[in-house]
This record gives structure tokens, sequence and C-alpha cells, in this order.
């Protein structure tokens, strides 16, 4: 074989030798987040499913109790189908609730779908956009086929309540994909790229001020994030009939401290990155573990609730439930003031870190 080819493999091979933290982000990592959501997703005990019933203090009802009889303390339901080969189960827990409750719950994402017990029958409320509200509905009409054994009637309507449609919970989080992004991609690659091209240097020796190169990025990402905002909610207004029930100022206020929460983190991702390979694996290491777990297309309420308060820890969560508070919800300013600080705090200390550590040549 060409001795050239062997030679320029081993090359190859060094360059992996003389930067190991290349090796982490290609091997280690993945691998490292694949074990952590393998093990979290896989427990038999698992909640995949949760729904609201709308229960009435003045009336007892059949089905109503036919589903408490079937619950454990947790008001969870384990259902396991008798049919032999194609047998199947699920786990599905409840919220008894008065029917404006019920209804908040379906809008913050926090159940897929809502029972209401009348007249010995029941009507069941989902959004048939929503694979997920679709699902439990098959689920609890197996499960009232097999244990309810008297005739009975199932209406199945649609949610068309705005703010309390899948494409509702779904845009909201699509904006905030697009904040988080437009930062982490807009501002942290872009001075990894700088720095790899040997033009941070250049611009400290430019007659300017660091920080009016800092803000110059911040300000540009803010526009373009609020340019791709103002699309995606003209568009939804338009195609999905989507309006903003909730204060504009509100809104204002949350998009700011949200683009400040991720400016901060581009700083410190984007701090002492030498090269395109490590630069990809610190933006990918922020981004993809929010984008699972953050529920920006599916509700984090069905991931395992010992990691809840991680992930309502997480910037990306705490920004796009303010967001559908504001959209879905009628927030205002008083409502989201906890998340504005929040995300601002984030902001700020990931800055100071970053620029404490940066790397301008």
């Amino acid at each position: 074989m060409n001795n050239s080819f062997i030679n320029l493999l081993k090359i190859h091979f060094l360059e992996y030798k003389r930067e190991p933290a290349v090796l982490f982000w290609t091997i280690i990592f993945p691998v490292a987040l694949s074990l952590v959501l393998g093990v979290s997703f896989s427990k038999k005990d698992q909640v995949f499913q949760r729904a609201a019933i709308i229960i009435d203090l003045d009336k007892d009802n059949f089905f109503l109790s036919k589903i408490k009889n079937n619950i454990n303390e947790n008001n969870t339901l384990i259902y396991q189908s008798a049919k032999g080969q194609n047998s199947y189960g699920f786990h599905m827990k409840f919220d008894f609730v008065n029917r404006e409750e019920a209804f908040k719950l379906i809008k913050k994402g926090l159940v897929s779908i809502i029972l209401e017990p009348y007249n010995n029958n029941i009507r069941i409320f989902f959004d048939k956009n929503n694979s997920q509200a679709e699902l439990a509905f098959f689920q609890l009409k197996s499960f009232l086929a097999e244990k309810v054994n008297v005739s009975y009637e199932i209406v199945s309507e649609e949610i068309t309540v705005k703010g309390g449609r899948y494409i509702d919970f779904l845009l909201p989080g699509l904006i905030c994909l697009g904040i988080m992004n437009s930062a982490l991609w807009g501002i942290g690659w872009s001075f990894i790229e700088l720095r790899i091209k040997k033009l941070l240097r250049r611009m400290v020796a430019a007659p300017m001020k660091k920080s009016e190169f800092l803000a110059s990025h911040f300000i540009s990402r803010v526009i373009m994030a609020a340019v791709e905002m103002l699309i995606l909610c003209l568009f939804g207004y338009f195609y999905f009939n989507i309006t903003i029930s909730g204060s504009l100022y509100a809104l204002i206020a949350v998009f700011i401290c949200g683009n400040l929460a991720f400016s901060g983190i581009a700083v410190l991702v984007g701090s002492r990155a030498q090269n395109s390979r490590i630069g990809n694996g610190l933006i990918n290491a922020v981004s993809i573990p929010m984008l699972i777990l953050s529920g920006i297309f599916f509700s984090y309420i069905n991931l395992p609730e010992a990691i809840h308060p991680v992930i309502k820890a997480l910037p990306l969560t705490q920004l796009a439930d303010s967001l559908r508070l504001v959209f879905n919800e009628g927030a205002n300013f008083l409502d989201v003031w906890f998340s504005c600080v929040y995300l601002s705090f984030i902001g700020f200390m990931t800055s100071y870190f970053g620029l404490k550590i940066f790397k301008w040549y």
C-alpha cells in the first residue's frame, strides 16, 4: 500500500491525540447522552400519558367511580390489555379538576386529553392533530371497552378553543428554539470562526471598544430573532388563527430576557474554542439536551418526575413556559417577572465568566 496514504492516516489520528477535546465531543458526549436518556425513558414505572377529568362535586358518575376503582394512590391508571399476543399496556395519570382548570392544564401542555363524565356517558376532548392526544384517546377507549361491561356512549370532541390546540403549544416553542439557535450560532459560532481565521486579534487592534464589538453582535441577533418571531406570529395568525392573548409588554420583556440569557451562554461557549470541531461540539452540547428536555415539541411532563426540577431550571424551559403563558393564558408582566429575572441573571453571569476567560488571540 502507498506509504504516503499510511502516513496521512497517521497524521489524522495524531491530530485527535493532540486535541483530546475533539474525541470527547464526537464520541464520549453522544454515548453519555444516549445512556442518560436511554435509562430515563426505559423505566418500567414511567407515566406515558396524563389526562384531566372534570368533576362535579355535587354529582356522582358511573364512569368516574369506575376509573377511581382502577387507579392507585397516585391517581395513576396502570392498564395491561388481556388480548393474548396482541396485548399491550400503558400508564395514565389523572388530575381531578373543574372544567376551567382542565382547559388551563391543556393550554399549559400538562395534560393531553380531557374527560367529562355526564349522564352515565363520557365526553372526551382532545386535539386530533396531536398524535400524543390521539393515542391517549384510543388507549382510554381500550380500557373502557374491557373494564366497563355495560352499554355507554363515548363522545369525542375536537378542541378548537384558542390555546388548547397543539399548534398553540408548538408555535411559542419554535420561537424559543429560534432565539436559542440565533444566539448560539450567530454569536458563539461567529466568535469561534473569527478566532479560527485570526480576525479577533485584528478586532482588538482596531480603534474600537470591545463592548461595542460585543454589543453589535447582540443587537444584530436580537433584530434577526425579532424578525423570525414576527414571521412565525404572522404565519400562525393567518393560517391557524393564533393570537397573543396576554400583555404585549410581557411578551417583549420575555423576548429580550431570553435573548440576554442565550447571548450570554453564546459568549461563554465561544470564549475559548480554537477549531470548528470543538466549537460544534460545545454548541451541540448546550443546545441538544435543552432541545430534547425543555418541551419544545412535546411537554416535558411525561419525562421522569425526578428530573423535572432540573428541566425547569433550564433557560430554554423558562423561556418556553413564559412565552406560552403570554400566548395562551393571557399572562401579564407580573406573571412572568421571575422568569425574566432568572433569564437575565443567567445572561449576565455567563457573559461575565465568558469574558473573563475570553481568548482574543
